[in-house]
């Protein structure tokens, strides 16, 4: 349920293609051709939008294989057509929900082994201690010093977004890097998001981020930052867990990028207004 009462419905993962094909096609190409590739646009006609079609230039031969890897990955994009939506509720992170806050982080190994989404508080992650972590966390929940949307499926809770001020979450990845550019810091945060085990690629992490821009409004709004991974122009991450979300999906909520504090990662911006 987001603050201003009604049920969210998540879009879908194609949405945003649906929404900006021209602008997805424009990115496919741009990646396209920064392979070595000769891009064109052969309209289709079963399809009311393009699909990039890649030829190799002279004398940068792709293998046949990669080249069907490539071509296959940005067919894809145009093939997700059928989704099904999701309706998801959201809830603060209170004294109220954090046996459901438990429960999910439980069913998921403590997250990551134990972090109990603490990496972004002022005590940081102890790597020594789940039980610390969660005794930290559980102080913060009942001090009121923290601020955490939970998504929930029906009643199960299946995933968080963790937001707050930049003295609530001061521990960021790339601190230095960070510090190097800094001019001003934003009103808001965006720490840590996770979705539980068997309820991603659902429009999990998106209900979440979706809730949290929505309590930042209702808090009054202001310049929000979040810390996402770049996905396009590198090799799939096998194993990796993109805790602070991927880039594209803040694209997607308004997020501009800001500038790059490692070589994967980026500050990006949005202002909310209340």
């Amino acid at each position: 349920m987001l603050s201003n009462g009604e049920l969210y419905r998540d879009p879908g993962p194609d949405s945003f293609t649906r929404q900006n094909p021209d602008r997805v096609t424009k990115r496919l190409i741009r990646q396209l051709e920064a392979l070595g590739h000769h891009v064109t646009i052969e309209p289709r006609d079963l399809r009311p939008r393009s699909v990039p079609v890649a030829v190799p230039l002279p004398g940068r031969e792709v293998p046949k294989e990669r080249w069907r890897r490539l071509i296959g990955c940005a067919r894809m994009r145009f093939m997700l057509e059928e989704t099904t939506e999701r309706s998801y509720t959201t809830a603060l992170l209170t004294r109220e929900t954090w046996e459901d806050f438990v429960a999910l982080v439980q069913a998921n190994n403590g997250v990551w082994g134990g972090c109990w989404c603490m990496g972004f508080h002022p005590e940081g992650l102890d790597r020594t201690s789940a039980r610390h972590n969660r005794e930290n966390k559980h102080s913060h929940v009942r001090q009121a010093t923290v601020h955490q949307v939970l998504v929930y499926d029906g009643k199960d809770c299946v995933g968080w977004c963790q937001y707050g001020t930049p003295a609530e979450l001061p521990t960021i990845n790339n601190a230095n890097a960070y510090d190097k550019q800094l001019i001003e810091l934003p009103d808001w945060r965006i720490g840590c998001i996770f979705t539980g085990k068997g309820h991603r690629r659902n429009g999990v992490a998106r209900a979440a981020v979706s809730g949290a821009l929505s309590a930042i409004k209702a808090a009054g709004g202001g310049l929000v930052e979040a810390y996402p991974e770049q996905v396009e122009g590198r090799k799939p991450q096998r194993g990796a867990y993109l805790h602070t979300g991927p880039e594209n999906l803040f694209e997607e909520l308004g997020f501009t990028r800001d500038r790059r504090i490692a070589k994967w990662r980026w500050v990006m911006r949005c202002h909310v207004r209340s």
